[in-house]
């Protein structure tokens, strides 16, 4: 049938739901043992001037990489919003929101983009994303956007602002974050990533598994760069979900497109867009703050 047609056409591809993520059926998958490392043993000859050294010298890259950056946010951040703003839109409702990506960017220049305007902010490091939002305005709207591991998931849940959860990939994930949800108590709302392909070196739930997922609230996805086609698919598989859901298309979600390809992404309906490198420049995966 036509859903079958867009799962085999897409690359990517991810379903939010709201904190009741699974059915009744899912919750005695993925029983599986954890697996525990132990430590290395500590060093005696380990030097503190090292770390002294160490520390100063990353103090310092913050510091270049804020006087360089710094002072350009604002002035990038009102360009880039004037690009979206001027971008013809398919079928959304509203202007795309602006997720601006933070990820191993120092708390100055956050800051500077939140003196902008801006107030949702993307993560991918979850020791970064907890410091970061103790120190940062409690209006903060946080998007957790990098894969997350079970026994950190805890951790993510307790953050009060996290606002959205975005790479869930695997239904055992699923289920911890409900569990650790209902101690709390909140709501969660999350995008599955889903292994369309379905590919052994792929995470993701499979396609087949979507069908025990309930509360689905839209969809996100990463087309291949350049191919502007596989944001067209994603825009049609937002709408064969819709018919089958029976709802209004402009009810669920569509999450697309990046520095690279937001233009292309929002002229293909999409609902919100992760810019990072555009507004606070490269990063550095090397050195994280």
């Amino acid at each position: 049938n036509m859903f079958k047609q867009f799962l085999s056409k897409a690359s990517s591809l991810s379903l939010a739901s709201g904190s009741s993520l699974l059915s009744r059926q899912t919750q005695r998958l993925y029983n599986q043992p954890s697996i525990t490392f132990s430590a290395p043993r500590e060093r005696k000859c380990f030097s503190t001037t090292g770390i002294s050294l160490k520390s100063s010298m990353k103090n310092l890259k913050i510091k270049m990489e804020a006087e360089n950056v710094g002072g350009k946010i604002k002035s990038l951040i009102e360009e880039t919003m004037a690009k979206i703003k001027k971008c013809k839109l398919k079928d959304q409702k509203e202007t795309p929101l602006m997720l601006a990506v933070s990820k191993t960017k120092p708390n100055e220049l956050i800051m500077e983009a939140y003196d902008s305007g801006i107030r949702h902010f993307g993560e991918n490091y979850v020791e970064d994303f907890v410091k970061k939002s103790k120190e940062l305005p409690a209006d903060i709207c946080w998007h957790f956007i990098g894969h997350l591991q079970g026994n950190k998931a805890k951790k993510v849940c307790q953050i009060p602002n996290l606002y959205l959860l975005e790479s869930l990939d695997s239904l055992k994930l699923a289920k911890t974050l409900e569990k650790e949800c209902k101690k709390i108590p909140r709501e969660l709302n999350i995008l599955i990533q889903v292994n369309i392909s379905q590919e052994p070196s792929k995470s993701g739930v499979l396609p087949e598994e979507l069908e025990k997922l309930v509360k689905i609230k839209g969809l996100m996805g990463m087309g291949r760069q350049g191919e502007k086609e596989d944001l067209h698919i994603l825009h049609g598989l937002r709408s064969t979900v819709a018919k089958i859901m029976d709802v209004e298309e402009s009810t669920l979600q569509l999450s697309m497109g990046t520095s690279e390809d937001y233009l292309s992404a929002i002229e293909e309906g999409s609902t919100e867009v992760r810019i990072g490198t555009t507004i606070f420049g490269k990063r550095d995966y090397k050195q994280k703050p």
